[in-house]
This record gives C-alpha cells, sequence and structure tokens, in this order.
C-alpha cells in the first residue's frame, strides 16, 4: 500500500467514526427526556386494529379459533369515534373462513369518563355481537390510557407503578367486574413508525381478579395483560400498539348446569393507516 492510498483510509477512518460519534449524540438527546411540546396532532386518525383469540382448556387443548379486523377512526366532530370495514375469520384447521360484519359498520360513540362501563351505553348496539363490540371499545380505551395517561411522567428504563391503577376496580353494569391490582408502565427505548420517531412505552398488569354474575352466566378468574404503545414524538399521537391478555376463568351456566374451567388467549394490534 502507497503512502497516498494510506492516508485515504485513514481519513475514511476518520470520518466514519465522528459520523457514528455524532450519530450517537443525536440518539442520546431522545433517551434524556420524553419532549413536552408537540405540534398540532392530525383532526382525524385512523387505524387498521387486529383482535385475535383463541380458547382453550386448561391442558391447552384448543376449542376455537377467530380473528377479527376493522378500520377505527378517532377525532371525528365533538370527540366521537367510528368503527368500519369489520370481518371476522373462523380458523377451523388449515381453513380460514371470512365473514364480513356490515352490522357493524358505523358504529359510532362517544367516551364521557366511565360512560362506557353503563349497561345504557351498549343498548342501541347489534346485540349478537355485543361481546365484539366491548373488546372494541374497551381495548380502545385502555391502549390510550396507558399509552397517554402517565406519558408525561415516564423517564427512560424507569419503571412507574401509578397510584391511579393500585386496585382500580371497573364494574360494567350487568356484564362484568374487572379489577386492576396493579399496573406498571416503563418508557423503555424508541423506535420509528410511520417515518416518525416513537417512544416504546410498555406496559403490564398481572394476576387481576375477573367476575360476573349474572342471570345468563357466572365467572371467576384471573386476568393478565401486557403490550407496548409507540408514542410519536413529533405529535403525540399513537403510531402502533399492542395489547396481549392471558385469562384464565370458571364459567357456570345455569340455564343447562354447564360448568368449564377455559383459558382464552388474545391479541391485539392497533396499526396507523394513512
Amino acid at each position: 500500500m502507497n503512502k497516498r492510498n494510506g492516508n485515504i483510509i485513514f481519513f475514511l477512518m476518520i470520518s466514519f467514526l465522528l459520523s457514528v460519534n455524532l450519530n450517537a449524540q443525536g440518539l442520546k438527546k431522545h433517551f434524556k427526556e420524553l419532549p413536552k411540546k408537540f405540534k398540532s396532532s392530525e383532526k382525524q386518525q385512523k387505524y387498521l386494529v387486529t383482535i385475535e383469540w383463541k380458547n382453550r382448556d386448561l391442558d391447552g387443548n384448543l376449542f376455537n379459533h377467530y380473528s377479527v379486523q376493522a378500520k377505527y377512526t378517532k377525532g371525528l366532530e365533538n370527540d366521537y369515534v367510528i368503527w368500519n370495514d369489520v370481518e371476522m375469520t373462523e380458523f377451523k384447521d388449515t381453513i380460514a373462513k371470512v365473514n364480513a360484519l356490515p352490522e357493524l359498520d358505523n358504529l359510532t360513540y362517544k367516551i364521557e369518563g366511565d360512560n362506557f362501563t353503563k349497561e345504557e351505553f351498549y343498548k342501541n348496539f347489534p346485540q349478537q355481537n355485543l361481546d365484539l363490540i366491548r373488546w372494541f371499545v374497551q381495548d380502545a380505551v385502555g391502549i390510550e390510557t396507558y399509552g397517554l395517561m402517565f406519558f408525561d411522567s415516564l423517564k427512560f428504563n424507569k419503571v412507574l407503578y401509578p397510584d391511579f391503577f393500585k386496585n382500580q376496580k371497573a364494574d360494567f353494569e350487568n356484564y362484568v367486574n374487572f379489577n386492576t391490582r396493579e399496573l406498571s408502565l416503563c418508557w423503555t427505548g424508541i423506535s420509528e413508525r410511520n417515518d416518525e420517531i416513537c417512544a416504546l412505552i410498555h406496559y403490564q398488569g398481572m394476576y387481576n381478579p375477573v367476575d360476573s354474575d349474572t342471570e345468563a352466566m357466572k365467572i371467576n378468574g384471573r386476568s393478565c395483560f401486557w403490550g407496548d404503545v409507540y408514542v410519536s414524538y413529533e405529535d403525540k399521537d399513537i403510531e402502533y400498539a399492542t395489547m396481549y391478555e392471558d385469562l384464565v376463568f370458571k364459567i357456570f351456566i345455569p340455564a343447562n348446569n354447564f360448568e368449564q374451567r377455559m383459558n382464552l388467549q388474545r391479541k391485539v394490534k392497533f396499526e396507523k393507516i394513512p
């Protein structure tokens, strides 16, 4: 190697190392603290939502397997939201049967406080799809709450246990009671979604009592849930989110004296779309 080529390689190495150092410094600023100021969020935000669930016995044997995909739009006039293009897939062995659910098109509502826990909130919705509608409503509320409610209090890699969630009871009228023992939140890193830098917020709530005592059924069990929310550094929009739930319970149906111990496993995904 001649001296001229050696000098070129030397300067290329110096340039590369400087570039790596500058990029590292640029990344470090994103870990110091979460943003306090944001540009105005988009008026409407649209998401492709997927909810997949499996029911098993306690030995792991599969009873059934379903998935639902729908489009969810928030930020409508007066803070209303709407669901459209709902499709349900039933999986049997290697066969996937897809059915549209047009009765759920234009499913519209507005969340105000805890109104979604009241039976009145659901009375005008298609009753044959009520369990699915409750998942739509409650999962959307949960994702936004876990990702945004304590955003300003999070520190990098520091686990936060908000008092708000300690033994928090959510009693859904004539349906189910859910008691969150404790919820943890942690800003675990940064990522990129939809060409935007995002804070990665991890949440989890473990061994939460669940019970129901209605004329139609009696349920007693526990729920563990966890997931991640990607919150934009630019406008604080949720760009992507996941939720996983493992619910072990005993169900008793008085009408036919039927009792079964079951394990419901759910996987939920919110993907922001144009």
